[in-house]
C-alpha cells in the first residue's frame, strides 16, 4: 500500500472538499437571499408541516401535498427548532445543503473510484461537483438529493445488465429498487424509469426463452427486474397507500398527474385551485391525461410545444453552469472513437444489446418528456435536464475506460495518442477553470433554476 500517494490524495480530496464548500456558502449568503425563488419556501413550510406531526402539534396529523415529494422536506425537519423565525430557519437550511451536497459527492467518489480508473473518476465527479452542484447546493430544493438518488440508481441498474453472474445481478436489482424508491421521494419524475427497466429486463429474459428455450436460463433474467419493481413498491407502499386513499391514485403527483396536461403552469393550478382530491372538477373520465391532451390539441401545438422544449434544453446546456464545456468533450472524445474504431463500438454494443436498449429507451422518453414539460415548470428545464446529465457523463466515461477503448492508438501528426490523453485533457481544463473561471460564474449565477 503505497501510503504516500493515498495521503497526497486525501489533501488534494480535503482541499477541494473545502474549496467548493467555502465557495457554495459564499453563494448561498451573496446570491440566494429569497426563499421565495426555485419552491425553497414550499420546502421549509412542509418541513414544518412534518416537523409538527413528527411531535404530534398537528392533531390530526396532515397530509404532505402530492405537489412535493416528502424525502427532502423530511431532511430539513430532523434539524428544524420551533424557536428559530423563517430567517434563521432558512440560513441554517441552506448551509445544511451545502454539508448535504457535500456528502452526497462523497458517495458518488466512492461509488466512481471504485468502478473506473483513477483519474477518469476524478475528473467525472470534479465536472459534476463544480460543473453543477456547487450552484445548486446553496438552494433549499430537492434538486441535488434527488440527481444523486436517480444517477446511484442508474448505476446500479447498469450493473443490473451488466454483470454476468445471476446473483449479483439479483443484488444489484434490490439494490437499485431501495434506491430508485428513495429518489421517487424525492421527486416523482422516477417512474417512467421504473417502467423501461422492466421492460428492457423482461424483453430480454423473452428473447433469452425464445432463442434458447430453456426456462431456466430465462428465469434467471426475469429474476431481477421481478425484484427491482417488487422492493420498489415495498419500499412505496405507505405513501402510495395514502395517495390512493386521498387521491384515488396510487402514483398520483399534482405536476405529472395533471399540471404537465395544461399549456401553462398558472392555467393548472387554476383548474385544480380548492380541490380537496387534487383533481379539476367533473367526472373521472374527463380528467387531465394524454387522451384528452392530443383531443384537445393540434398537431402543429404539440409540436411546437416540443420545439420550444427542446429549444430551452439547447439553451440551458451551454449557458449559466459551467459543465457545457466537458460535456462537449465527452461527447466529441465517444463521437470520434465511434468514426474511426466501428468495428469495436459494434463489438461493444452486441455483448451488452441489453444495457444499449435501455441506455437508448432512457433517452428516448426522457428527453422528449423534460421537452414536454417546460411550459408549466416556471422555470424552464434546467432543474429537470441536470437530473440526466450525471448518468450521461457516467455513461460517456464508463465508455471511454472500456479495456477494449483504452487499448486503441491513435496516429496523428507524428504523435500516438490514446484515451488516457482526453482524460489527462479533461483535467488540465478542470483545474484551469477551477482556479481562473469557476469562483467568478458561481457568484454571478443563480442555481434556483
Amino acid at each position: 500500500m503505497n501510503w504516500r500517494r493515498i495521503l497526497l490524495g486525501a489533501a488534494v480530496a480535503g482541499s477541494l472538499a473545502w474549496y467548493y464548500g467555502n465557495n457554495a456558502l459564499d453563494h448561498a449568503r451573496v446570491l440566494n437571499t429569497e426563499k421565495v425563488h426555485g419552491d425553497q419556501r414550499d420546502y421549509l413550510f412542509e418541513a414544518q408541516i412534518l416537523y409538527r406531526n413528527w411531535h404530534g402539534l398537528n392533531d390530526p396529523p396532515v397530509v404532505q401535498p402530492r405537489s412535493r415529494m416528502p424525502l427532502y422536506p423530511a431532511f430539513l425537519a430532523s434539524f428544524y427548532e420551533p424557536s428559530w423565525t423563517d430567517w434563521e430557519f432558512f440560513a441554517a437550511a441552506k448551509t445544511a445543503n451545502v454539508y448535504l451536497s457535500l456528502a452526497l459527492l462523497v458517495v458518488l467518489g466512492v461509488v466512481f473510484f471504485r468502478m473506473m480508473p483513477a483519474l477518469p473518476a476524478a475528473n467525472l465527479l470534479g465536472v459534476i461537483a463544480f460543473g453543477y452542484y456547487a450552484f445548486k447546493a446553496g438552494y433549499t430544493q430537492s434538486e441535488l438529493l434527488f440527481y444523486t438518488l436517480h444517477l446511484l440508481t442508474v448505476i446500479a441498474c447498469w450493473r443490473m445488465f451488466g454483470e454476468q453472474r445471476s446473483s449479483r445481478r439479483l443484488c444489484y436489482s434490490v439494490a437499485a429498487g431501495v434506491v430508485g424508491a428513495l429518489a421517487y421521494l424525492t421527486k416523482a419524475a422516477t417512474l417512467p424509469f421504473v417502467i423501461l427497466v422492466v421492460l428492457v429486463a423482461a424483453g430480454r429474459a423473452l428473447f433469452a426463452f425464445v432463442r434458447t428455450r430453456e426456462p431456466v436460463s430465462a428465469a434467471l433474467l426475469l429474476a431481477p427486474p421481478i425484484a427491482f419493481v417488487t422492493v420498489f413498491l415495498l419500499v412505496l407502499y405507505p405513501y402510495t397507500m395514502t395517495s390512493k386513499r386521498i387521491h384515488g391514485q396510487y402514483f398520483y403527483n399534482m405536476n405529472t398527474s395533471v399540471l404537465v396536461w395544461y399549456d401553462s403552469f398558472a392555467e393548472g393550478v387554476e383548474a385544480i385551485a380548492s380541490s380537496p382530491t387534487g383533481w379539476p372538477a367533473g367526472r373521472a373520465s374527463t380528467r387531465p391525461g394524454p387522451g384528452k391532451y392530443w383531443r384537445e390539441h393540434s398537431i402543429a401545438q404539440i409540436a411546437g410545444r416540443f420545439g420550444r422544449g427542446f429549444r430551452d434544453m439547447w439553451l440551458v446546456s451551454f449557458q449559466g453552469y459551467m459543465y457545457g464545456k466537458s460535456l462537449a468533450l465527452y461527447l466529441v472524445a465517444a463521437l470520434v472513437v465511434a468514426a474511426t474504431r466501428g468495428p469495436i463500438v459494434w463489438a461493444l454494443l452486441r455483448r451488452h444489446a441489453a444495457l444499449a436498449m435501455w441506455l437508448a429507451a432512457y433517452a428516448a422518453v426522457y428527453l422528449p418528456v423534460t421537452a414536454f414539460y417546460e411550459p408549466i415548470s416556471g422555470s424552464g428545464t434546467a432543474r429537470f435536464l441536470l437530473a440526466h446529465l450525471g448518468p450521461l457523463l457516467f455513461a460517456l466515461t464508463m465508455f471511454l475506460t472500456h479495456p477494449a477503448v483504452t487499448a486503441e492508438r491513435w496516429h496523428t501528426g507524428g504523435f500516438i495518442l490514446t484515451v488516457r490523453h482526453f482524460h489527462a485533457l479533461v483535467a488540465v481544463i478542470l483545474v484551469s477553470d477551477l482556479l481562473f473561471v469557476f469562483r467568478h460564474r458561481l457568484m454571478t449565477t443563480s442555481g434556483a433554476f
